[in-house]
């Protein structure tokens, strides 16, 4: 679907439903830029037939840039490496993610980090390309005409980036901006600094890579978008007052998993982030066994 004149949103899959899909954004110029990849499936069957749609062709992608390591926004690469000579672009804290499939290096580091909470998953035998470039924060870009800057924001991964347009206003930021879903990797300071960081830029137009409860799309204009960075500050500081009275309120140690049952909404490895800041904080105390308590 059209987003601006030159900015195009593909769906995978094709449905609106919350988190029910993952967004590539692409940029057209004289040349085409992507921001992120998909699935595995994405090129082949929405971004290539959506290109020549547009009477575009797949050769002429010449930069990938991915918001962060996971695999709903890397899988897509070695499609597109195969249709063009397109250069990949991740900030160096994520590079070593997507040398993997399936997730495998993240979900390997998680259980090495909380083994009876996270499982590894085999890695399939097709290893993703290599990152071509690798971002930090202040580097400029050149989405095909359009020079955006990386904005380095840890939290949903600790290479999260957002691409920020200052003219235009527009700002992608991939999973780290997300309303009331919580879903990050990283530590909670980190994850709220990150968003209030982007809250002092002017933005008429956020590009995220989902469609997050409450918003309708997965792009938001004008006083929307600053109103959705504000919730997504709330529904942080909120969900960790929720977690804080719960764990108080227990008459026994409480496990992540039933803090997160309890709680309702926030994904499991937010929970053990959260549960960690309260032991940071000495507002509770690790029980370290074989399955953690809190």
């Amino acid at each position: 679907m059209q987003v601006t004149d030159r900015i195009h949103l593909v769906k995978d899959p094709p449905s609106n439903d919350f988190v029910g899909f993952t967004g590539v954004y692409i940029v057209l110029g004289k040349e085409i830029c992507l921001v992120d990849a998909g699935y595995h499936r994405t090129p082949e069957e929405r971004i290539f037939p959506y290109l020549k749609h547009l009477g575009r062709d797949p050769s002429e992608i010449s930069l990938v840039v991915l918001t962060h390591g996971h695999g709903d926004h890397y899988e897509g690469i070695p499609a597109i490496k195969q249709a063009s000579n397109a250069k990949v672009a991740v900030h160096e804290a994520d590079a070593p993610l997507i040398e993997s499939d399936r997730d495998a290096e993240l979900f390997r580091r998680l259980h090495i980090k909380y083994p009876d909470l996270f499982r590894p998953v085999r890695e399939d035998v097709n290893r993703s390309p290599k990152a071509d470039i690798l971002l930090k924060d202040g580097d400029r870009l050149n989405l095909a005409g359009m020079e955006v800057q990386v904005i380095h924001i840890p939290g949903h991964q600790e290479g999260s980036i957002a691409l920020y347009q200052p003219n235009e206003r527009l700002l992608f930021t991939g999973d780290s901006v997300s309303g009331d879903f919580l879903h990050f990797y990283g530590e909670v300071e980190e994850q709220l600094a990150s968003i209030k960081r982007l809250m002092d830029l002017r933005v008429d137009l956020l590009l995220a890579a989902h469609r997050y409860p409450p918003a309708t799309d997965a792009f938001l204009r004008g006083s929307e978008a600053k109103a959705f960075m504000e919730r997504s500050i709330r529904a942080v500081e909120q969900t960790y007052g929720k977690v804080k009275e719960f764990v108080k309120a227990s008459k026994k140690p409480v496990t992540p998993r039933e803090v997160a049952e309890a709680i309702q909404g926030p994904t499991l490895i937010t929970v053990i982030k959260m549960l960690e800041k309260m032991a940071r904080d000495g507002e509770a105390s690790e029980i370290r066994t074989e399955t953690r308590y809190w």
